[in-house]
């Protein structure tokens, strides 16, 4: 994992990983030495439990702000995912911050390090880009996302799929 900071910018490295039967965000973020803000993972964002019965077409698999979990039938749900979520805390009341998810390669990568014949396209997304803090200069910031199978017809083998991106949070 790699955490660059600026004064204004925060750039934080993080890595999705999706066991066949799941999607992790991973990420750790070390108290700016600058000040007492601080963004924390309270919740990884997980894809659930989930078995994959057919990939003649690309499928598709989504966490929704507004749906929760909508699936196509090449999906059987075992246990519903969950947003992924970022505690904002010490930053002043009502203060604007804006987040984004920097454009990276969207195909995971197996678990052994190499690429397999059979890949997912996954896409995080933001609740929101703009938001402000509150009374006390906390926010909860959730991130959801679209897991898309290939389309190949190949079989996807039982496993843990990563995929890496960056969130940059930017404030002054």
């Amino acid at each position: 994992m790699r955490l660059t900071i600026k004064p204004s910018k925060k750039i934080i490295s993080a890595t999705l990983f999706l066991q066949m039967i799941g999607l992790i965000f991973s990420f750790s973020c070390p108290r700016p030495s600058f000040a007492a803000e601080t963004i924390i993972e309270t919740q990884h964002l997980w894809f659930g439990k989930i078995v994959i019965t057919k990939n003649d077409a690309v499928y598709t698999l989504a966490l929704d702000p507004n749906n929760g979990v909508i699936a196509d039938n090449a999906f059987v749900i075992l246990q519903a995912g969950n947003p992924g979520i970022f505690a904002l805390n010490g930053f002043p009341a009502n203060y604007q911050i804006t987040a984004s998810i920097q454009p990276a390669p969207s195909q995971t990568t197996f678990q052994s390090g190499s690429a397999t014949a059979t890949e997912f396209d996954i896409f995080p997304s933001l609740e929101t880009e703009t938001f402000n803090t509150d009374a006390n200069g906390s926010y909860e910031l959730r991130v959801f996302g679209r897991l898309k199978t290939s389309g190949t017809g190949l079989a996807y083998l039982d496993g843990t799929y990563f995929r890496n991106y960056q969130i940059v949070f930017n404030y002054n």
